[in-house]
């Protein structure tokens, strides 16, 4: 168990953001839309989002968002980066971890996340999401709507190109 903190330690929610998040927001405002999201969905879970800073103030052609669910997790539990296509005026989000724990799972958070992060995502101007799922989570994607994307290779034995067109 990798032991979520208590109801009555979360500490205060995140703050929405003050100004509408659309395709035109700057990189910081969408970087903390995120944020946002994802401390509201753990909050309502009973635990918080914690973020884990980047190395780079985010731009046009880069956000990233990475953060842990239960600080004390040994790798990050959500990781996202978000970039501009060449040549159009679209974002392309690449989700590089999402994990839930087993106690979570089965409770409808990964329904509710990702069907937030898809509303988020076509505000901002995101076309198409993709990752790479392992054969474990493989069905909650597909139940999504993801699908397999032919334009890449598997990179390995049991992980699986995925795609999520938006637009």
């Amino acid at each position: 168990m990798l032991g979520f903190r208590d109801q009555r330690r979360l500490g205060p929610p995140l703050a929405e953001p003050l100004r509408p998040v659309t395709i035109d927001a700057e990189p910081g405002l969408i970087r903390e839309a995120h944020l946002f999201l994802l401390d509201r969905l753990g909050q309502g879970m009973g635990f918080a989002f914690h973020p884990q800073c980047c190395l780079e103030p985010p731009a046009y052609e880069r956000i990233v968002v990475f953060g842990r669910f239960d600080p004390r997790a040994e790798q990050r539990e959500f990781g996202l980066e978000i970039g501009g296509v060449a040549g159009r005026n679209a974002r392309v989000a690449w989700l590089i971890a999402l994990y839930i724990p087993e106690s979570r799972r089965n409770q409808r958070f990964g329904t509710r996340l990702m069907s937030d992060l898809v509303e988020l995502w076509c505000r901002i101007g995101v076309t198409e999401a993709r990752l790479t799922a392992t054969a474990d989570s493989l069905r909650a994607y597909e139940s999504w709507g993801f699908t397999a994307d032919d334009s890449r290779d598997e990179l390995d034995v049991g992980l699986h190109p995925m795609r999520l067109q938006l637009d």
